[in-house]
């Protein structure tokens, strides 16, 4: 490290040093321009030398800024390509001495109140599963102790426990076969001695730990067979479990049918009895109705507990009725808008009347010359309506005498 420093420390020095002596060196041949200037020059050739002096800073001052605006640009550059080879973020322990780095009790502070965020929303996202999924993990816990309380009703034990048997028969039997085939090698190697040797005495020894060998590989060869006629046993009382089993389930699965059946005449019932009522709601408006039904539909497979897929049919089975009353709504709405459109135009009609009247009235007030006209229209009114026409003249009598 210390070499390294020392290094960039001399590549330093030695760099502004160049720089020093190319300055220098600069300054002198500026001085040596300067005295090769002649003196006995005419002072026109030294406005002219001056007027080009000045053109020249100009053009110099001109190339600075734009050396100033390029270096400017590339100082950017630099700066854009500092950012992007910026290293990732390290996490303060990452570092050895860790303790040593500023604010790393602040860090780790900031650090454990993340984690105790994030265990918060874990926990809490936990606790939303759970609840959502209480209930079917309540319906299988039920369907599971009505399954072996109907097995122990049967005397019939659970299918994992005979597993559990036949695992361990077949690790015993393993075992011992590997013990028989141990005592067999013993056996062989025995017999090989005995014919080897001449020895009475050891002869008698080899003899009788024979025996005990071949007794025990008797004993291990009976145990391997009463254990595998057990297994077998096991293996039958298995499949007379998974026979079982498969039973109950199917009785279950019915009786789950049969209350899903009620539940869904039940949820049928309700949702009929809402439509009635809110027919009577919405008396104007089916899309409203329509909205309000679907709405007590969810609500309704919510509180019974039944799930989309058989919502959706009950709905289906219900869009005929929704359907009818709809339309009916519609008619019912029809005729009102009708109505009011009628109604609407008789008012229009009598206030046109009123307004057309009084407009005459006045005219007739100020001007006797059209009066011929008028009672010419009045009586082509009276001819195509006999019943506005006594209101017509009833209207001109105050003001207009002669009508």
């Amino acid at each position: 490290m210390k070499v390294l420093l020392l290094v960039l420390l001399a590549m330093f020095i030695s760099f502004s040093y160049a720089e020093e002596s190319e300055v220098e060196l600069e300054n002198a041949y500026e001085l040596e321009n300067n005295n090769g200037v002649d003196e006995n020059d005419n002072e026109e050739e030294v406005i002219e030398a001056e007027d080009d002096d000045n053109g020249d800073d100009e053009y110099d001052l001109e190339e600075e800024d734009d050396d100033e605006d390029g270096e400017y640009e590339l100082e950017d550059d630099e700066d854009d390509e500092e950012r992007r080879r910026r290293r990732r973020h390290r996490h303060f322990w990452h570092y050895r001495n860790w303790w040593l780095r500023r604010h790393w009790m602040r860090n780790w502070k900031r650090q454990m109140r993340r984690w105790r965020r994030q265990q918060e929303v874990k926990r809490r996202r936990m606790q939303r599963l759970r609840e959502m999924h209480r209930r079917r993990f309540a319906r299988k816990q039920r369907a599971r102790e009505l399954r072996r309380a109907m097995m122990k009703r049967l005397h019939v034990k659970t299918m994992s426990s005979y597993k559990k048997r036949i695992i361990a028969a077949e690790k015993r039997i393993a075992n011992q076969k590997q013990m028989f085939k141990i005592l067999k090698n013993k056996i062989i190697q025995l017999i090989y001695k005995l014919r080897q040797t001449q020895d009475a005495k050891q002869k008698v020894q080899l003899t009788a730990e024979l025996k005990t060998v071949i007794d025990k590989s008797k004993e291990i060869r009976k145990a391997i067979v009463s254990r595998a006629v057990k297994q077998n046993m096991i293996l039958r009382k298995l499949d007379n479990a998974k026979k079982v089993k498969a039973a109950i389930k199917k009785i279950y699965k019915e009786k789950m049918a049969i209350a899903n059946e009620k539940r869904v005449i039940k949820a049928m019932n309700i949702i009929d009895s809402k439509i009635n009522v809110l027919k009577h709601d919405h008396k104007y408006n089916a899309k409203k109705f329509q909205r309000a039904v679907a709405k007590e539909i969810k609500r309704t497979c919510k509180h019974l507990r039944i799930t989309k897929k058989v919502c959706k049919k009950i709905a289906n089975k219900m869009r005929s009725k929704v359907k009818y009353e709809s339309k009916k709504i519609v008619k019912r709405y029809n005729k009102k808008q009708a109505n009011l459109k009628k109604n609407l135009e008789k008012r229009i009609e009598g206030k046109m009347v009123k307004q057309t009247v009084k407009g005459m009235a006045k005219k007739f007030e100020r001007n006797y010359h059209v009066m011929d006209k008028y009672r010419r229209v009045l009586d082509v009114t009276c001819r195509m309506d006999p019943k506005s026409c006594n209101f017509f003249r009833r209207s001109f009598g105050d003001m207009v005498p002669m009508f």
